[in-house]
């Protein structure tokens, strides 16, 4: 399978690059090319159809988006352009070339007033810009062409990229104290088990297996909180010897205001692509200590 990734610097996309050349379960070796902003960039319409209709893939998958999800508020053309713009004409190249495309989007198009977790057919009412426009690029994708996976996905951590986890390894280190929300919760998601798990989708969806439409891929245990990630992320670190200054403490989110609105819960149910695809995101129990194994040798493989 030959796939195309738009992004090459972000958390997933780093994710996916390391799987390109390896054998899956399936015993298929991807072949996968990564494409920055100076190759394939969704704010310039005309390259992305450009490179979309000269590749030779099999399929396609969009990793890229605006993420700044405070910066967003006061940003929204920008927000918008990308998310939104930018995945309409991916969306309409891969139509014209006749391409599946694989379409990452988040939780935030949930309001996060629901009391369980939220499956594919729950309504979105997105709190914040960002949220907005990811459940616009969700339309956008559905609009043009048939053949696509919208992936919803939630709280990805990983050992490198800008994630919560590496975040929180950051500021403990640099601050004497730490307040982090404790009523906001979710299913933290391994990056490395996402992708393995969209290439898988991928496969399935080029073999004929599976259907095209929308699903949750989230890790598979209960749900936590912020809080209660950030306090094992800590006390992982600290049994390897990492030097951390802050008291880490909880705080509501009422108490905590930033300027996108966030849903308190982030819960995603995974069924339903476990189900079709047979995929599992390992929980947060289960892989933390690998996680922050992996952040911290590649913190201090890069000091050395």
């Amino acid at each position: 399978m030959k796939a195309v990734v738009i992004g090459q610097s972000g958390q997933l996309a780093q994710n996916l690059a390391r799987l390109s050349g390896q054998c899956l379960a399936s015993g298929r070796v991807p072949e996968l090319t990564c494409l920055g902003r100076g190759h394939c960039d969704l704010l310039q319409p005309e390259t992305v159809a450009r490179v979309i209709a000269e590749a030779s893939a099999d399929l396609v998958i969009n990793a890229a988006a605006y993420t700044a999800v405070d910066k967003a508020e006061s940003e929204q053309a920008a927000c918008t352009a990308l998310n939104r713009t930018g995945v309409a004409a991916l969306a309409q190249a891969c139509a014209r070339k006749g391409v599946p495309l694989i379409h990452v989007s988040t939780d935030m198009v949930f309001d996060g007033h629901k009391s369980g977790d939220y499956v594919e057919t729950d309504p979105v009412a997105p709190l914040s810009h960002y949220g907005r426009t990811k459940a616009d690029g969700e339309a956008a994708v559905r609009a043009a062409l048939v053949d696509h996976l919208i992936v919803r996905v939630s709280w990805v951590y990983s050992p490198f990229g800008e994630n919560f986890l590496t975040a929180m390894m950051r500021l403990a280190s640099t601050r004497d104290a730490l307040s982090v929300v404790s009523d906001q919760i979710g299913h933290p998601t391994y990056g490395p088990d996402l992708a393995v798990s969209l290439l898988t989708m991928g496969e399935a969806l080029l073999a004929g297996r599976g259907q095209a439409g929308t699903y949750h891929v989230a890790g598979d245990e209960t749900a936590i909180s912020r809080y209660q990630q950030a306090a094992e992320t800590l006390r992982l670190a600290a049994e390897l010897e990492v030097p951390l200054k802050a008291a880490l403490s909880p705080v509501l989110t009422r108490d905590f205001p930033t300027p996108a609105v966030r849903p308190l819960n982030a819960a995603l149910n995974s069924q339903k692509a476990k189900d079709v695809f047979g995929v599992r995101v390992r929980g947060w129990s289960e892989m933390a200590q690998t996680a922050v194994r992996g952040l911290v040798a590649e913190q201090r493989s890069e000091q050395a």
